[in-house]
């Protein structure tokens, strides 16, 4: 792919990152109304993909419908499990990108969707491979390894693009590095401090959700690895915590644009965190509504929503931060 400069600028600005974010909440919406098949035909290429990749490697890779078996390892691959959501975020951000001509933003979407599907089969074989080895290795491996290694990668693809082609030049490789050693190290150190963490995100969750109705005798608390609705024995799961990986993607993006003694990006950087830790407990308490309101299946499709906001939330934050920061 041949640099592209036309109308060329380092990051896309606020009226990008806000259109962004809302056609990300609009085709996630309509995609809600999308016939089971779809994703059953989604689920089935992500298996025949990993199937085939595992021929080349020599590893003995079979299914039964939604049953993934890697070495003898048997998966189940749920719609998360498929990287659909990575793919429509980053098919957005390249296609509403018109910094660039449509043939470039048409030809970044084919290279960057199959190359998602391509990298979702290696992050299944190798979860598979793990697992066959220790299911407590593969826990520690699908929980946390692939939750911020995959959202990086995504990452890195819209960045590679987004700067004229997907072949990384020195400037980017240690722009991805930086990015990577903070959201890593961010990441860490949210493990570290996993509980403190939740219940902070619960506390926050239970104050929006007061504020939004008029419910006195439940509330939202952390249990375990979980957010949950607790209310006369009854409990109903919200969230798993998963935030916290866009708390540390967005750290990471922000980190290399702070310069010694800038105390306003500094400040800003601040806001944006507050505002990317709001986001998640506003969702929890939405969807604790809609859990309670409407049932198990409009929750489910509501948080489908939320997860791919909150996906999409770092990103849109820097684009915001980044673009102020070059006025």
């Amino acid at each position: 792919m041949t640099e592209n400069r036309e109308n060329e600028r380092p990051q896309p600005d606020s009226f990008f990152a806000v259109s962004f974010i809302l056609c990300a909440i609009s085709v996630t919406a309509l995609m809600l109304g999308v016939p089971d098949g779809y994703w059953i035909a989604w689920r089935d290429l992500s298996i025949s993909v990993s199937k085939g990749l595992g021929t080349l490697l020599g590893i003995a890779v079979t299914s039964n419908a939604e049953i993934l078996t890697v070495d003898g390892f048997a998966m189940r691959i749920i719609r998360q499990c498929t990287a659909s959501d990575y793919v429509v975020i980053l098919a957005l951000a390249i296609l509403l990108y018109r910094r660039h001509s449509l043939s470039y933003r048409l030809i970044g979407v084919a290279i960057a969707v199959p190359t998602i599907i391509f990298a979702n089969a290696i992050r299944l074989i190798v979860s598979g491979v793990v697992g066959a080895y220790s299911a407590k290795a593969f826990q520690i491996t699908h929980d946390y390894f692939w939750v911020i290694g995959f959202a990086l990668f995504v990452v890195a693809l819209w960045t590679l693009w987004v700067n004229g082609s997907f072949i990384a030049t020195r400037k980017s490789a240690v722009r991805s590095a930086q990015v990577v050693t903070v959201s890593i190290a961010a990441y860490l150190i949210l493990l570290l401090f996993y509980e403190e963490y939740g219940d902070l995100m619960a506390r926050l969750s239970t104050l929006v959700y007061a504020l939004l109705s008029q419910d006195t005798e439940g509330g939202i608390v952390r249990s375990g690895d979980a957010i949950v609705y607790a209310k006369s024995g009854a409990v109903i799961k919200l969230n798993s915590l998963l935030e916290e990986v866009n708390v540390a993607i967005y750290l990471g993006l922000m980190a290399p644009l702070q310069k010694r003694g800038d105390w306003t990006m500094a400040v800003n950087i601040v806001i944006g965190l507050a505002c990317v830790v709001l986001m998640g407990a506003i969702f929890n308490a939405l969807g604790c509504r809609f859990a309670l309101s409407a049932g198990g299946e409009r929750f489910s499709g509501f948080w489908a929503i939320g997860s791919v906001v909150n996906l999409a939330l770092p990103m849109t934050m820097y684009w915001i931060l980044a673009g102020e920061n070059e006025k």
